[in-house]
């Protein structure tokens, strides 16, 4: 694999960099906590927490064996629910998905085109009424795209620096993104494209 993705076009953080990111992050969990349960909970919300809630005669597993809506975002919403009830509440894995997509999106981003566009890219997502209103929905969305997000970092990281144990924690994120929603499954073919792109097709590679 190739160990030179990255170079002459990234460089280390200063306490500028990393005072402004922190800045971003900040901004982007404040925008997404903020009136978090104003809100009453909408059909789709209904539903997810539906099909959280165990019924007599089906647990939580079965539930989660047919669930068709993320079975991993369903199973979080299972354990914040057997705390509470509250709306806002429900809301905060959402939330925290969404907040963490903004310094993942950091990282792909300052490997391509430099730590000044990637934190412009922060700052734009942080911001994103789009993703904001899905970071604070009880839906998967914000669950799936962090965890795309993450999956298309440590796949960079693979390639840049090889290694079983990135192998392993790429095959797990993937997982978890196609398990917080089945349509995260096509994100996979984006990642497997990039792979091989910058990785090369070999035997090692394909292995």
């Amino acid at each position: 694999m190739t160990r030179e993705f990255g170079r002459g076009i990234d460089r280390g953080l200063d306490a500028r960099d990393h005072a402004i990111l922190w800045g971003v992050v900040i901004l982007a969990a404040s925008l997404r906590l903020a009136h978090i349960g104003a809100q009453s909970v909408w059909i789709d919300e209904y539903l997810t927490i539906e099909v959280a809630t165990p019924k007599p005669g089906y647990p939580i597993w079965q539930l989660l064996l047919h669930n068709i809506h993320g079975p991993l975002h369903t199973f979080v919403v299972f354990l914040f629910k057997s705390v509470s009830d509250n709306d806002g509440w429900l809301r905060i894995p959402s939330a925290v998905a969404g907040t963490a997509t903004v310094p993942l999106l950091f990282a792909w981003m300052r490997t391509r085109f430099g730590v000044r566009a990637a934190l412009w890219g922060a700052a734009l997502l942080a911001t994103n009424p789009l993703h904001i209103h899905y970071s604070q929905e009880i839906r998967n969305y914000a669950f799936a795209v962090a965890f795309v997000m993450a999956g298309a970092v440590c796949a960079d990281r693979w390639i840049a620096r090889g290694g079983k144990s990135r192998a392993v924690a790429f095959a797990a994120l993937v997982a978890a993104s196609v398990l917080s929603n089945f349509s995260a499954t096509f994100s996979f073919f984006a990642h497997a494209l990039s792979f091989f792109r910058r990785a090369g097709v070999s035997r090692a590679s394909l292995a």
